[in-house]
Order: C-alpha cells, then sequence, then structure tokens
C-alpha cells in the first residue's frame, strides 16, 4: 500500500511538472522531489518593496494557522492567498502550479519555518521570488525536534504565547511593505495579541480543574508538547511516535503504547481529524479505551466548523481533551 502511495505522489509530482512546462519554467524547479532545508534561509534578502499608495497588500502563506493571523492583523489592507487549505497535511504537502503563481506575484511571502514547510524552498527559487520572505517563528526558542524534524518541534502554536512572536513578525513584515499603514497593523497585532493573552488564561481555566494526575495525554502523533508544557499535562506516549505524521510506528512501538496505556491507566487517545486514525483505533480497541479523533492538529477546519479559526480551534481541543481526561 505504501509503495502504491508513494507511485501514486511521484505520478502527480510528473503531472505537475509537465503543466508546469506549458506555462513556463517557474515551477519546474519544484519537481525535483524530496529535499531537506529550513525555509527560513529562502528569500530573507529580497529587499522589503513598498507597495503603491491604496494598493491592497498581496499576501501568499503557508499554513492555515498563519493565514488566519495574516487575517487579523492585515484585516481588509491585505489579500491573502493561502498555501495550505484546511484538513491539509503540511508535512507532506506537494506545492501545485497555481501556489507557484500566487507566490510569484506576492508582495510578502509568510512561511513558518522549522522544517514544517521546507517544501517551499524550491517553490519560492523556481518562482523566482523577488518579494521578502518572512519566516514567522524567528526569534522564537523551539522545543527539541526528532528526526524527521531536526531543526526542532514545529508545533509552537499549541502554547498562545508563542504565537504572539509570530504576531509581531508578521505585523513588522506587513509594515515594512506598506509603511503607509504600518500603525493600523500595529495596533491590530497589539488587539490580537490581547485576544491570545485572554486565550492563554482561558485554556489555562479549562484544564484547572483535571486532577494532575489524570493529566496524562495519548495522541495520535506527536504534536502536543507545547501544549503539555505550557498547561501542565503529560505525554504518556504518541501513537506515531514522531512529530511528522507521515511516519510510521513499528510494531515493537505500537505493542510498547499499549503497555503503556494500560500500566498509566490512560483514560483516552486523542487524534486529529486530519490525521488517519486506523493504527490509533486499532490501539484503543486492544486497550479498552475511548479513542476521540476530532481534535484540531496541524491545520484549521474548515469554514463553519468549530477549528475554522487559531482562537476556536485552540478552545475546542482544549476543552475536547479535558472532557476526555476527566
Amino acid at each position: 500500500m505504501e509503495q502504491r502511495a508513494r507511485q501514486g505522489r511521484i505520478g502527480r509530482r510528473a503531472i505537475l511538472c509537465g503543466i508546469a512546462g506549458s506555462v513556463g519554467a517557474t515551477f519546474l524547479v519544484a519537481c525535483s522531489g524530496k529535499h531537506s532545508g529550513n525555509a527560513t534561509a529562502i528569500g530573507t534578502n529580497n529587499p522589503f518593496a513598498t507597495v503603491p499608495a491604496g494598493k491592497q497588500v498581496a499576501v501568499a502563506a503557508t499554513t492555515t494557522q498563519i493565514q488566519d493571523f495574516v487575517a487579523n492583523v492585515g484585516g481588509n489592507r491585505v489579500t491573502i492567498a493561502g498555501i495550505l487549505k484546511p484538513n491539509v497535511d503540511p508535512h507532506d504537502y506537494e506545492p501545485t502550479v497555481a501556489d507557484a503563481n500566487a507566490i510569484a506575484k506576492a508582495d510578502i511571502v509568510f512561511v513558518h519555518g522549522i522544517g514544517l514547510d521546507s517544501w517551499m524552498d524550491k517553490t519560492i527559487k523556481g518562482a523566482s521570488v523577488k518579494a521578502p520572505v518572512v519566516t514567522t517563528t524567528d526569534g522564537i526558542t523551539v522545543l527539541k525536534g526528532d528526526e524527521n524534524e531536526p531543526d526542532g518541534d514545529p508545533h509552537l502554536w499549541f502554547d498562545p504565547t508563542l504565537v504572539q512572536t509570530m504576531v509581531k513578525n508578521i505585523a513588522s513584515g506587513l509594515a515594512k511593505v506598506d509603511p503607509a499603514n504600518a500603525s493600523a497593523y500595529h495596533t491590530n497585532a497589539t488587539s490580537y495579541t490581547d485576544q491570545l493573552t485572554q486565550l492563554d488564561g482561558q485554556l489555562k481555566g479549562i484544564f484547572a480543574p483535571v486532577p494532575k494526575e489524570q493529566r496524562k495525554l495519548v495522541t495520535n502523533h506527536d504534536a502536543f508538547h507545547y501544549l503539555a508544557q505550557r498547561y501542565d499535562l503529560t505525554i504518556v506516549g504518541a501513537v506515531i511516535p514522531s512529530l511528522s505524521d507521515t511516519a510510521e510506528p513499528s510494531a515493537k512501538q505500537v505493542n510498547d503504547l499499549i503497555d503503556t496505556i494500560k500500566k498509566e491507566h490512560v483514560k483516552a487517545i486523542f487524534a486529529e481529524s486530519s490525521a488517519n486514525p486506523k493504527v490509533a483505533r486499532q490501539v484503543a480497541q486492544e486497550t479498552g479505551i475511548r479513542i476521540i479523533d476530532t481534535l484540531y492538529g496541524d491545520t484549521l477546519g474548515e469554514p463553519g466548523s468549530a477549528g475554522d479559526t487559531y482562537l476556536k480551534m485552540m478552545v475546542y481541543d482544549a476543552t475536547t481533551i479535558a472532557n476526555g481526561l476527566k
């Protein structure tokens, strides 16, 4: 099955390369296969050219979380081309020709960095991007990574206090390309930062009723360390013991997790709605515990869902986890 999936990805890449060839060479370099590296180094030397007065700033942004942050900071002064869509896994994404075109037309590009959207590297280079590329996580000390995410744990949005730095970086970037509206961007960023502070307090209140000895978390993949660190939870284990949900657990790892769940008297396994919960369901069945597979993890939800904004996503996840631990 994995071989067929790999062939499918190769086939899709070949098709995209063929399409790109028909519209120009801008996307061809992104079709050369997997690569390593962090998006932080791409395009950072591009100058911050100012947009004409009265023109909306054309923004390209990778993750759904960053798109939401940009919308809150930029308001109606920006138009956003979102690369990743709701419920699309960022770890193994393959950019499209439309993505390359949107990036090439942008006045500014916002990426996450820390390896999460490293697939943007070659797309940015291939599209000959002239716009500045801002890594929104610059200045944040990240948790240790693993063999799949060697640059560090990228899931820092699970700590709203760290998101405040991302928002500050976004406001700074927008102010540089649109200095006429710099004060508005900084005002919006301050307002949203206040909401993040309120969110942090709200999440602490959500977890407060859960006895500390019951705050044991088993997840579908290893993405919740920032949440655990901020709100005094204990990560007992993960069905996929990796920061990337594209990894696969070995039989021994699954058996070890089953033993740990039984030993620690874990109440539930928490999985993301965008991830394949097949193995998690098998583990839940083997251990006789519940599986709650409606969390939002690497991506926001569809419009109208409980996780269609970052603030709503965090409240939903915290409430769901807290209720599952009681």
